[in-house]
């Protein structure tokens, strides 16, 4: 996997089946400001980037590799909670493959998203959705494919990267 222009591997724990799961919330607020909640309580510092108003480019707030598709459980409901979906539907196989994602908060307009921070083993499959959350930002997803050499390594893990320090507009 190259990250950053270098490369740099994942190495999953032995003891991955004994580790309790744990849920996360990541946060960023109309103020700018970016945290990560375990269990209900701020975990790590608390970090600051552009406030969505004041947005002139794109920022990444994260990524997603997700476990292979066909080993989610079906049946829970998209929209519990408030929360807004976005459904995939998967063909050719797709379902037995991991897929790769980076979520971008981006004022409206045309935009070069910023290169990848992760290159995982990826196909030619390449998209990059939109949902607009205010009348000023839109939410920009960029999505791939995995290749299945790399999907089948811990096929059941899934890995998420909050990025808490990012570069402002122009840093």
């Amino acid at each position: 996997m190259v990250v950053g222009g270098g490369r740099t591997s994942i190495s999953i724990p032995l003891n991955l089946d004994h580790i309790e799961p744990q849920q996360s919330k990541f946060s960023y607020h109309e103020s700018g400001q970016i945290h990560v909640k375990r269990a209900g309580v701020i975990d790590g510092e608390i970090g600051r980037v552009t406030p969505p108003a004041a947005l002139q480019v794109p920022i990444c707030l994260g990524t997603l590799i997700t476990k292979k598709a066909e080993l989610y459980k079906a049946g829970r409901g998209l929209q519990r909670g408030g929360a807004a979906a976005l459904l995939l539907r998967l063909e050719g196989g797709a379902e037995r493959v991991r897929h790769y994602f980076e979520f971008f908060l981006s004022p409206e307009g045309t935009f070069d998203l910023p290169p990848m921070l992760l290159a995982p083993h990826v196909t030619d499959h390449h998209i990059v959705f939109t949902q607009s959350m205010s009348s000023h930002v839109i939410l920009a997803i960029r999505h791939l494919q995995c290749g299945q050499e790399f999907s089948d390594t811990a096929p059941d893990v899934e890995i998420w990267t909050h990025l808490r320090k990012l570069a402002t507009d122009g840093e």
